[in-house]
C-alpha cells in the first residue's frame, strides 16, 4: 500500500504523457503544511518515514515553509517532489477520451435505479433498460456507498451513453 501511494504521482504523470492528455500537468512537487502541533508531529514522522524509503520528500522547518508559501501561518511542512498538479476537469476528460478510444462505453445523464452483481459482472438498472459492465467508474461517492457497498438501495446517478464519431 505504501508503494502504491508513493508511486501514484509518477503513475499519474506517466499516464498524462503516454495518453497525450492536455491538462496543464506540472510535476513540480506538493507541499503539505502543518498549522497545529499535532499536524507538525505527524508531518515530521511522515517525512522521516518516506526518506527512510528513499522517497524525495523534504521536511520544511518554519522558515522554509514560510519561504515556500509566503506566509508565517504554518509551523512546518513537507515538500514531496513526486507530486504536482493537473487541471482536474481536463485530466478527467482526457481519461474519458482514452477509455472511449480503447472501447469503453461512457454514460452520463441517465438515472441509475439499482446495481447488482450478476455472474462476475455488474448490472445497472435504469428507467430505459439495463447496462451490463465488468467495471463501473462513477464520480458520485453516493453510488459506491449506496449500491456497491450494499448493491441493493435506490440511487439517482446521472448517466447517458456517449459514442465517438
Amino acid at each position: 500500500m505504501v508503494r502504491l501511494s508513493g508511486d501514484a504521482p509518477d503513475r499519474l504523470f506517466e499516464l498524462v504523457r503516454d495518453l497525450g492528455i492536455c491538462c496543464e500537468a506540472r510535476q513540480a512537487g506538493t507541499i503539505r503544511a502543518a498549522f497545529t502541533e499535532a499536524n507538525a508531529a505527524f508531518l515530521k514522522r511522515a517525512a522521516e518515514g518516506w526518506q527512510t524509503l528513499g522517497a524525495p520528500v523534504q521536511f520544511l522547518d518554519r522558515a522554509a515553509i514560510a519561504s515556500a508559501t509566503g506566509t508565517d501561518r504554518y509551523l512546518c511542512g513537507t515538500l514531496d517532489f513526486r507530486g504536482g498538479s493537473v487541471n482536474p476537469l481536463a485530466y478527467s476528460r482526457g481519461l474519458a477520451e482514452a477509455a472511449s478510444h480503447a472501447g469503453a462505453d461512457i454514460y452520463t445523464h441517465t438515472t441509475v435505479t439499482g446495481i447488482r452483481r450478476v455472474r462476475g459482472n455488474w448490472t445497472l438498472s435504469t428507467p430505459g433498460g439495463r447496462i451490463a459492465a465488468e467495471w463501473i467508474v462513477s464520480r458520485h461517492e453516493r453510488l459506491y456507498r449506496r449500491h456497491l457497498a450494499r448493491t441493493a438501495s435506490q440511487h439517482h446517478s446521472r448517466l447517458q451513453r456517449h459514442r465517438r464519431n
